[in-house]
């Protein structure tokens, strides 16, 4: 075999760049495109941690709500202003369990994914 290659060394030398040519060739116009555009089908979508609001916690907020609220009665308003203030209307967040951040994939839209393929150079 070694006298093999020292006796034909341009021919091995020749099916080498040639398979590195070829192989090079498969990569460029045939994996790389396809994982391109697999990449730009999908959006990566992410939803942040929701720490747990307790009923105290709520009724707690509420309350700080009516007596900011008690506030505008001592001043003089319209009428108008001043049924905006007092309705007793709680704008706190409602009373959930703890959930984990979590990670999601969605079908990307034609738009997006023009401009992904365009910027990875398709």
């Amino acid at each position: 075999m070694n006298t093999f290659v020292k006796d034909n060394w341009w021919k091995v030398s020749i099916l080498v760049i040639i398979i590195i040519t070829i192989g090079g060739w498969f990569y460029w116009y045939g994996l790389r495109p396809a994982q391109i555009k697999h990449d730009c089908s999908w959006v990566k979508k992410h939803a942040g941690v929701w720490a747990e609001i307790t009923q105290e916690q709520y009724n707690k907020c509420c309350e700080n709500q009516k007596t900011n609220a008690s506030y505008f009665n001592n001043l003089n308003t319209s009428s108008n202003f001043e049924k905006l203030v007092i309705t007793p209307s709680c704008f706190c967040e409602k009373p959930h369990a703890y959930r984990p951040a979590i990670d999601w994939y969605e079908p990307a839209t034609s738009a997006h994914y023009s401009f992904c393929i365009h910027e990875k150079g398709l």
